[in-house]
């Protein structure tokens, strides 16, 4: 199942770390209150104890935060160069090393966004959905009517116009699956949502909308062109 650890961090002294296997979830609520909802394949590190200035944790992968409002406290997430800023708000925030996208969606409240390598910074408000290229820097913002982009804390997949490369990144997360593209250039974006789907029942949506192909080799699962 999940693992724990405690380690010792240099900036926000003693802390626990929690990594989330693929295929699974995991809730946990912190010393403030503040409410974490963690997607599979995270790495969460977070002190047993905030500081008196700030709570300051580390995500790597997705969270769904509902923070315990605190003016004097701001609520601080890193992940690789991304900085997130909060007083007290709910918003999902998603930033795998290996995915070509940052994204931050906002429930509740106001949320700021530094990229340091990139030199951004943005404030996103209530039912706006940022989407960050890490690869050259391209930024967009959407208003939302109401945030899909939580479905997966109740095992949903969406998509909304996704690249194929990153939609494969995160079904192979979700079902802990190897799921291989093998095609040259693979520009199809893909868009639907998928309630608690089997990976078949997923991979058979995208070969109907796209004209992919699918085969099973071993336990992997390959999408190809047909010919």
């Amino acid at each position: 199942g999940t693992n724990l650890y405690f380690l010792l961090d240099k900036d926000i002294g003693l802390t626990n770390m929690v990594e989330v296997p693929r295929g699974q979830r995991v809730a946990l609520t912190l010393s403030d209150g503040t409410k974490v909802w963690l997607n599979s394949n995270s790495k969460f590190i977070y002190p047993a104890q905030f500081s008196s200035e700030e709570r300051d944790v580390r995500l790597e992968g997705e969270g769904f935060f509902d923070v315990t409002p605190n003016p004097d406290k701001p609520f601080i997430i890193r992940s690789g160069e991304a900085r997130v800023k909060v007083l007290g708000t709910s918003f999902d925030f998603k930033s795998y090393k290996e995915d070509e996208f940052i994204k931050l969606t906002v429930s509740t409240g106001k949320v700021r966004v530094n990229v340091a390598d990139q030199d951004l910074q943005l404030a996103v408000s209530p039912n706006e959905h940022l989407s960050i290229n890490k690869i050259d820097g391209n930024v967009r913002k959407e208003s939302i009517e109401e945030n899909n982009y939580i479905k997966w804390i109740h095992g949903s997949l969406y998509f909304n116009k996704e690249p194929i490369r990153e939609v494969i990144k995160t079904i192979n997360r979700t079902y802990n699956r190897k799921v291989i593209l093998q095609c040259k250039n693979c520009d199809y974006r893909i868009t639907g949502t998928h309630d608690n789907k089997s990976i078949e029942a997923v991979i058979e949506a995208i070969c109907f909308t796209t004209g992919l192909r699918s085969k099973r080799e071993g336990g992997n699962i390959i999408l190809y062109e047909k010919h």
